[in-house]
Parts: structure tokens; C-alpha cells; sequence
């Protein structure tokens, strides 16, 4: 019995060895066709075959694929990509020849991603080998699949797995896929396939047009068939139904799913979720306690095992706790840190779970303050995100325990679900501080609300009623004009947010000036750098999320323009996503570069670099730094920057906003610019800004100045110097607490 692989590649250098190695001693033949590889995969395919081909691409995987499959020659052929790795492939010949004659062919289980804790997150059965009788045709220009002329049968194989360790392709377009599919929806004239309806919601769900998204999986629920994969669609639906905040509409399509198969468990679990964001308690522990005692999905579809294994427990563990089965919570949030360790949610409810009960067991009396104490304040905002909101708003609250006052912390959850990780002393300090916004008897209580103003709430009973926000642009948006006045107090970081705020319409005796703390036990100089890739011998690094505000593009142009591929310099751009992808952040670079008149391709000494760094990790980043550029258009008061000169690195920026407060040209290298309109992209990246003014910055003086430090570096580290002493004295965690505390004193005694 001979066994052929059969692969398609295309500028796979990074991945294609590991794949072969994983299959070459279990296989007789490998045959690759390469569809216009530009670096070293050819000469990479050559070491594990002879059987190399080329196929002119043609924007059609099935035509690939197709063309690789008709030049294998054995008894058998199976399919990898060259992102995958074939695990337990020594079972695979066994396998086959214990294969009964009509067995035509085999699924493998296909692992395509994994969590922190190597719990799988998405996964289903391929057809991955086929007996080479050419029964079996590829069908389908892109999500292609393997297609038998007439009925046959086929079997699972749950021994072979192959796990997909996909690494993003800078030069492919981000919505490539989604091109064909639309291509091929145009010719349909309108009569599409219910897989091609399918194939299309799905991307425009992956490429963030949601609208578009709910319109093909509504039509592709009417035309569908197949109830396993109906059933998924549907709760893909509720999910889109839920971003938009279509509440009753989530239930609506989660129900019908229930209909569709009431045996799994998912769907249940949907229904519980849209009830935890209406706060719907009873009913959450209702339909979680169906769905927990049903069984997984038995289908070759695409699932997520931890929405069946894990993800509805914080649902579950919160509606628990809500309706006073205290114990049970713990139980399920311990249950749940035996599947992922460390979770960040999971972890902090079992503390506040726990915490809750020995007070309620010690049941002792609200302490008397002291005549020079605060009253308790509560602070409701975002604590374990990723956000500029969260990390400001953890300074607070840990420099506000630092210097003894009495703080509860009452975590939102709502802006997103990622969860940062931080030190070990910073966590367990938020841990312990976490409750619920419920006054003791005779408590006085500050409540702050440190959110955007659309949050902004009065809590019953509070003495004083602070909100705490900011905005980047020279006005806020007109509906947080009254959310503001309906508070007693605007806490803003900077001068230019009092100025923007106030001639925005917000009462100015009601704004006051707070500005930013940080740990400046974390960010000290004396850390090892953290090595970088591809790194030279002057890197300027810029750390931002991506987004037109942040001025990126003005960056890339004035690196570009000034410093050659040849010169020991490179520019790293340490970047979060903003809802976006590697890919479609290197496409929009290159669209940059084009619009100059320059060559497509990113010159080699711009580095896109986007590992996730835990906090502790930070200043290991900056160290490796020679200088920090962020010419953005606009901020509130920017952590980056005021972590890079706590770092003691030589920072530039825009010469305008919030963080004029802690950067001048004593401490810093100030970029000229001017006032523009937001254009259209800038506000359709955040609707917001619609109608407002930023700043664009100069590019030549941009240039002029990257140049500058880059030739005297000697005295940009002594302007360093002097930034990194100005925070040091100003902005420490005690320090700003210090500021809060005796503002706090001062406004209660006018009472």
C-alpha cells in the first residue's frame, strides 16, 4: 500500500519544514505544488521531495488543490497545509490497512486554535484521506471542500489529528477570501448555494461587518438542510444579535436553535449569556443548568469545546452569587480553574466569592472613621482589560489603598473581554478590593465613576459623585455634555481636557484636574532588554493600538523618507490589533507606502512586532528601545509615552493634547503640527470624533528630529534624563493619591 501527501504552498518558508517532518517518515510520496512562492519554500520542498510542481494561481483553491491530488500516485492521498503539523502520524498506515473496502475515506479531527492553557477553541472533522480511485473531487474556489461523485462511505479516525499553527502572511490582502466568495455570490445571480451563503456570513463576521454578517446567516438559515451546521449559524446569529445589543432577538434565534437539535448543550448556554447581560439571574442558572448536564456536539462541524466545557461558567458562577447559593459559585468557580488556571475572571470571583463569606461569617461593624479619613469611596470602571481606562483606573485604586483609605472596586466588564495579565502583588491588591456597590448601614460613601461619559451614573446614597473620563480631540461628543452636568464632579487628566471640556459646554467649576499615576517600582531602567527580532543598532520603537488617531502612517511615511533599508536603524511597531488582524495591518501600511510613489513592499527595517506582553514584561520592551516616536493627532494624556520616559528613553510626540502635561521641550522632542477636520476614516474608526478637529503632524519636522536624536544620542539620553525625573516627582501612585486625597478633604469640608 502506497500513501501520497499532497500539499499547496505559497511563501511558506517559516512553517513548510515543520510540516513535512511531522509526515515524511509516514508517508511514501509528497507531492507539492507551489502557486508562486517568492522566497525559500521551493528550495524547502526540495528537501523532503523531488515531486515539487508549479500551478499559476488563479484564485481558486480548488483548482490548487486539484492539481496537486492528480499527481499523486498512491493507493491513498491525504491533505495538509503547510501551517499544519500531523500529530500521531505513525497511526496513520495502520489505519488504513485495517480499512474495510467500501471505506472510501477517512476524517481526522482538525485542531485550529488553542487557549493560554492549551484548552482546544475551535476544532472539527476534515476529510483528510481518500483512496486515489478519483472518486473524490475538490469543489469550491476558497473554504474548499473534498466531494465524492456518488454516495460512498467514509470513517473517523480519532487517533490522527492534525493542529493548524497558522502564522499571518504579510503579503496577503485581508479580505482575499471574502473577494472570491463575493465574486462567486455575482455569479450565482442570486441563487447561491446554501455553503456559499454560509461561507460568506462567516467572513464578513470575521472582517468586523456585522450588519452584512446577520443578512447572510439569515438567508443561509432559510436555505439550509443540514441541521448540525443550521444549528451553529443560528447561535452565531445570537451572538451577533447580542454585539449589537439585540437582546430579545439573541433569545429569539437561540431558541429556534434549541428547536433545530434540543440535545446539545450550546445553545442553552447562548440563551444563559443573553440573560447575564440583562441581569436576569434566575434565568441565567435556569438554562445554564439544562444545557450543563447535556452532552457535546456529535458533528464534523466546526465547535468550540470550551462553549460546551467552560465559558458559560462565569455566567453561571455570577447568577450564583446573585442569588445568594454562595457556595455553590465557589465550587463552580474552582471547577473552573481546573480547566484554565489563572483565569482572570474565574480568579477574581473565587476571591470576592470567599471574601463575601467571611465577612458575612465575621459579621463585624463598619469601623468609625477617623476625623482625617475619607469616606469609602467606590470606584466602578474597567480594572483588568487591556484598555488606557483600566490601567489608569488599577493606578488609582492601588495607590489609593497605598496611603490607607478605604476602597471598593467595582469591576465593568462591558467594554471588552480581554483580560490583561499583571503582576502577582497588583492582582491579589484588585482581588481583595472587589464588591458590590452596596453601602454598609450609616456608611458614607465617594463614588467615582471612571468610564467614557455615556456610563456616567449617580449612586444612591453617595456623598459626592465623580466621573472621571477624557477625550483625545478639541471637543467631546455633544450627548456627554449633560452626563457630565448631572455629576458633582468631572475628573480630567490634563489642562487641555479642563479647556476642551468646558468650551465643549460642561459647567467649569464642576471639572477638575487629575492627572495619571504609574508604578514607578516597575518601570526602572535598571531591567534586561527584551530581545527583539531583527532588531539594529538604533531602534525606534513606537507602542500604540491601531488606529488612524495614533498617526502611524506619519510615522511610516517619516521613517521611510529619512532613514534607507541600509542604515543601522529600524522601526518597531509594538501594536494592538483595534479590532484587526496582522495582515490587514500590514496591507494598510503598504497602501501608505504606495500612495507615496515608493514599492509596495515594507522596507525589512519596519517591524511589525505583536507577541502579547504581560505588564511585567513592558519595561523589558522599552529597555530595547534607542528612542520612542508617537506623533498621534490627538490623546487624553498617553500611558505609552509616559511609560517610555519613566523608562528614561528619549520620547517624541505631537506638539498638542493631554500629554503637553508631563512632555516639554525641557524633557522631551515636540513634533509641529497643525488643526485638521477628522477626516472620514478617522471618525468611522471611532464615531465619536465625527465633526471634531485633531491634530496632523509635520512630517518634515518629524523627520528632522528622528534624525536628530538618532545622530546625537549622547544628548538625547540627558533630555531623557530629565522626563524620567519629572515623572518620578509627579506621578507615582502615592503621589497622585496624595492629590486625590486632599482634593476629596477639601470638597467634602464644602459640603
Amino acid at each position: 500500500m502506497k500513501i501520497s501527501a499532497a500539499l499547496i504552498v505559497r511563501n511558506e518558508e517559516r512553517t513548510l519544514a515543520r510540516c513535512l517532518a511531522s509526515i515524511r517518515d509516514h508517508v511514501d510520496e509528497i507531492v507539492v505544488v507551489d502557486t508562486g512562492s517568492t522566497d525559500g519554500t521551493e528550495q524547502i520542498a526540495r528537501q523532503f521531495t523531488d515531486r515539487v510542481f508549479h500551478s499559476t494561481w488563479r484564485r481558486d483553491f480548488s483548482q490548487a488543490r486539484q492539481h496537486a491530488f492528480d499527481r499523486a500516485t498512491g493507493d491513498w492521498v491525504l491533505w495538509v497545509d503547510a501551517d499544519d503539523v500531523v500529530l500521531n502520524a505513525d497511526r496513520i498506515r495502520e489505519s488504513l490497512q485495517r480499512a474495510p473496502a467500501e471505506t472510501k475515506a477517512f476524517y481526522w479531527k482538525y485542531v485550529v486554535g488553542r487557549d493560554e492553557f492549551g484548552n482546544s477553541t475551535c476544532e472539527f472533522w476534515r476529510e483528510r484521506c481518500v483512496r486515489n480511485e478519483g472518486l473524490f473531487r475538490w469543489v469550491g474556489r476558497v473554504h474548499e471542500v473534498l466531494v465524492p461523485r456518488v454516495p460512498c462511505a467514509t470513517a473517523r479516525i480519532d487517533d490522527v489529528v492534525v493542529v493548524h499553527l497558522r502564522e499571518p502572511k504579510p503579503d496577503r490582502p485581508p479580505t482575499r477570501n471574502l473577494d472570491i466568495l463575493h465574486e462567486e455570490y455575482l455569479r450565482s445571480r442570486r441563487r447561491p448555494s446554501p455553503r456559499l451563503l454560509f461561507c460568506l456570513a462567516n467572513e464578513y463576521a470575521d472582517t468586523g461587518q456585522t450588519d452584512a454578517a446577520i443578512e447572510f446567516f439569515q438567508k443561509y438559515v432559510k436555505a439550509s438542510t443540514w441541521n448540525d451546521e443550521k444549528y451553529f449559524a443560528q447561535l452565531k446569529l445570537a451572538r451577533l444579535y447580542r454585539q449589537q445589543q439585540r437582546l430579545a432577538d439573541a433569545v429569539d434565534v437561540a431558541l429556534q436553535a434549541v428547536k433545530t437539535i434540543p440535545f446539545w448543550a450550546n445553545a442553552y448556554f447562548s440563551i444563559a449569556e443573553t440573560y447575564y447581560y440583562q441581569k436576569d439571574w434566575s434565568r441565567v442558572a435556569h438554562w445554564v443548568e439544562i444545557g450543563r448536564n447535556l452532552p457535546a456536539p456529535d458533528t464534523i462541524c466546526i465547535v468550540s469545546p470550551r462553549e460546551y466545557r467552560y465559558d458559560w461558567m462565569v455566567h453561571y458562577t455570577n447568577a450564583l452569587f446573585h442569588l445568594g447559593r454562595v457556595s455553590e459559585a465557589i465550587s463552580w468557580s474552582e471547577k473552573a480553574l481546573s480547566i484554565c488556571p489563572s483565569d482572570v475572571w474565574h480568579s477574581m470571583n473565587w476571591h470576592f466569592f470567599a471574601e463575601s463569606v467571611r465577612q458575612r461569617e465575621l459579621a463585624l461593624p463598619a469601623t468609625p472613621a477617623r476625623k482625617e479619613r475619607l469616606p469609602t469611596i467606590f470606584w466602578h470602571g474597567p480594572l483588568y482589560d487591556h484598555s488606557g481606562y483600566a490601567e489608569e483606573g488599577r493606578q488609582f485604586v492601588l495607590g489609593l489603598t497605598s496611603i490607607g483609605e478605604r476602597l471598593r472596586a467595582i469591576p465593568y466588564f462591558c467594554w471588552n473581554t480581554g483580560r490583561v495579565a499583571l503582576p502577582r502583588k497588583d492582582f491579589d491588591g484588585l482581588s481583595n478590593l472587589i464588591c458590590t456597590p452596596v453601602a454598609e448601614p450609616g456608611e458614607q460613601v465617594i463614588s467615582v465613576c471612571h468610564m467614557t461619559a455615556d456610563s456616567f451614573q449617580r449612586i444612591p446614597g453617595a456623598v459626592l459623585h465623580v466621573g472621571r473620563t477624557m477625550c483625545e480631540t478639541d471637543r467631546i461628543p455633544a450627548h456627554w455634555v449633560n452626563l457630565c452636568n448631572n455629576m458633582d464632579q468631572i475628573w480630567v487628566p490634563c489642562d487641555f481636557n479642563v479647556e476642551t471640556f468646558a468650551s465643549s459646554g460642561v459647567h467649569r467649576e464642576k471639572l477638575v484636574k487629575i492627572p495619571e499615576a504609574i508604578d514607578t517600582d516597575l518601570f526602572r531602567p535598571d531591567v534586561d532588554p527584551l530581545p527583539l527580532s531583527a532588531s539594529r543598532g538604533f531602534n525606534f520603537l513606537s507602542v500604540f493600538e491601531w488606529g488612524r488617531r495614533k498617526g502611524w502612517d506619519a510615522l511610516l511615511v517619516a521613517f521611510v523618507q529619512e532613514f534607507g533599508a541600509n542604515e543601522d536603524v529600524a522601526l518597531i511597531l509594538k501594536t494592538g490589533a483595534g479590532g484587526c488582524g496582522l495582515d490587514h495591518m500590514r496591507h494598510e501600511a503598504q497602501e501608505c507606502l504606495k500612495r507615496l510613489g515608493r514599492a509596495q513592499n515594507i522596507p525589512p527595517n519596519v517591524i511589525f512586532h505583536r507577541a502579547y506582553l504581560p505588564t511585567e514584561q513592558l519595561p523589558r520592551l522599552y529597555r530595547a528601545a534607542d528612542a520612542f516616536v508617537l506623533p498621534s493627532r490627538g490623546e487624553g494624556w498617553c500611558r505609552p509615552l509616559m511609560e517610555a520616559m519613566l523608562m528614561g528613553v528619549p520620547s517624541i510626540a505631537t506638539r498638542w493634547s493631554g500629554h503637553l502635561e508631563f512632555m516639554d521641550d525641557s524633557n522631551s522632542w515636540l513634533v509641529d503640527c497643525h488643526l485638521v477636520d477628522v477626516p472620514e476614516q478617522g471618525w468611522r474608526e471611532a464615531a465619536i470624533y465625527k465633526g471634531h478637529r485633531w491634530a496632523e503632524p509635520e512630517v518634515p519636522h518629524l523627520r528632522y528630529i528622528m534624525r536628530e536624536v538618532f545622530n546625537d544620542r549622547a544628548a538625547a539620553r540627558r533630555k531623557a534624563e530629565a522626563g524620567r525625573e519629572r515623572l518620578l516627582r509627579n506621578y507615582s501612585r502615592r503621589a497622585v493619591a496624595g492629590l486625590v486625597r486632599e482634593h476629596l478633604l477639601k470638597s467634602l469640608a464644602l459640603l
